[in-house]
Parts: C-alpha cells; sequence; structure tokens
C-alpha cells in the first residue's frame, strides 16, 4: 500500500544574466512551482517488523530446541517437527485440559444444587408478592436478583467461576 503526498518545490533557474548591478534572473527566486510526488510504503515498515520477530529472543530459544531435539533423537527434520509439535501441546494443553474438566465437573455438581434452590425462591417471591403487594415486575426482578445472588454464593463455594473454563 502507498500514499501519495504531494510536495511544492522551487524551480530555480538554470541561468543566471548579471547586468551591470541589476539581477536579470537571480538564482533564489521562486519562479513558478511544480508538484513533487513522493511515494510512500509500507514495505520497509513490514520487512523491518518480520526481521525484528524472527530475530528475537523466543524465536532463538525455539529454533535452538528444534536443533537439540534433531540432535538428540537423530531424526530427520519433519519427524523432529511433528515430535516437537506434539511434545509442546502435550506440555501445555494437557494440564490445562485437566484444569478445565475439574472446573466443569464443579460446575455441573452446582447446576444440580440450583432445581432445590429455585423452588425456594420461587416459594418466597410468591410469599412476597402476597405480603408485600409486588406487582409482577417487581417480583421477577427480585426473583433474578436473588437467584444471582445464589448461584454466585454457590460459585464462590466451589471456587469454579464459568470464565476459568
Amino acid at each position: 500500500m502507498s500514499y501519495l503526498r504531494v510536495m511544492v518545490r522551487p524551480v530555480r533557474s538554470a541561468r543566471v544574466i548579471y547586468a551591470g548591478s541589476t539581477w536579470l534572473n537571480p538564482p533564489e527566486k521562486f519562479q513558478t512551482t511544480q508538484p513533487a510526488t513522493r511515494n510512500f510504503s509500507m514495505d520497509s515498515t513490514v520487512t523491518s517488523l518480520w526481521t525484528s520477530m524472527s530475530q528475537s529472543t523466543p524465536v532463538a530459544y525455539v529454533q535452538q530446541g528444534l536443533v537439540n531435539i534433531h540432535d538428540f533423537t537423530g531424526l530427520p527434520w519433519w519427524a523432529s517437527v511433528i515430535l516437537s509439535t506434539v511434545l509442546m501441546r502435550s506440555l501445555v494443553t494437557l494440564p490445562l485440559a485437566i484444569y478445565q474438566n475439574k472446573i466443569v465437573a464443579r460446575l455441573e455438581k452446582i447446576s444440580l444444587e440450583m432445581p432445590e434452590i429455585v423452588k425456594g425462591l420461587k416459594l418466597e417471591t410468591a410469599y412476597a408478592i402476597k405480603k408485600y403487594n409486588w406487582t409482577e415486575q417487581e417480583a421477577r426482578i427480585t426473583y433474578n436478583r436473588s437467584f444471582k445472588k445464589q448461584w454466585d454464593k454457590l460459585v464462590i463455594r466451589e471456587n469454579c467461576h464459568p470464565a476459568k473454563t
């Protein structure tokens, strides 16, 4: 992608004639202006960005790790890349998958407790409608607020916030 910027430059006379005490064409006088264009390109920026990324420390560590795996196992390069990919995915994603399964199991456990809590909240809401003459909207707002509080208490008790999954 290139951008066009127009700049105005003075055009200097090629010939200067001195006649006595006056200049007929002084060299610094602006005669006419002509547009000069300058093209800006993102190529050098992208190239320098890729160069700096490819020469960064993390990339150097990964390169050295691949070379070490290749030298240690004696496998061809394609097999070394596959082996290192399997190793890294196992080391990084396996513990995260196990942790996620624990959180999902806890969420399932507290979701099984919610029907009893919902029954109690419905009874309390029906009682409050009669006692305090609440409208349907007031009762719904209060019920939803109480439901959210009870859910949050269970999530805190089991330490299993859904965002952790």
